[in-house]
């Protein structure tokens, strides 16, 4: 992309790092700078990786929501949010690591859990 557009998404690139901090720059690195060690949270991700090919999409992601709590998932093209979003709703099964939401891994959940979590 060259021009007005790429200069327009390079600046949008970086007013929303200026808002969200570091924590937008690359989900691979978000462990323990979010205060994500607690990880009993409604849904955690804990290590978990992906890989399509010889591309990885997600590399040791570690990150938990509590329930009831408004949690926003912010990075760059790439940093792999619509993986880790797949990984929790089932639609995608993680290489390694742990994906859960309420408990159960979203990839083994019965039909019951599903209906539970939307």
């Amino acid at each position: 992309m060259r021009g007005f557009r790429a200069r327009r998404a390079r600046a949008a690139g970086s007013a929303a790092t200026a808002v969200a901090g570091r924590a937008s720059l690359s989900m691979r690195n978000m462990g323990a700078s979010l205060g994500c060690l607690a990880m009993d949270g409604a849904v955690v991700l804990r290590g978990l990786r992906k890989s399509y090919g010889q591309t990885r999409a997600l590399e040791d992601a570690t990150w938990a929501a509590d329930a009831g709590a408004v949690t926003a998932v912010l990075g760059p093209n790439g940093a792999g949010k619509t993986t880790s979003i797949e990984c929790l709703v089932g639609l995608q099964r993680a290489d390694s690591g742990v994906a859960q939401v309420l408990g159960s891994d979203p990839w083994h959940a019965s039909t019951d859990h599903r209906a539970r979590v939307g």
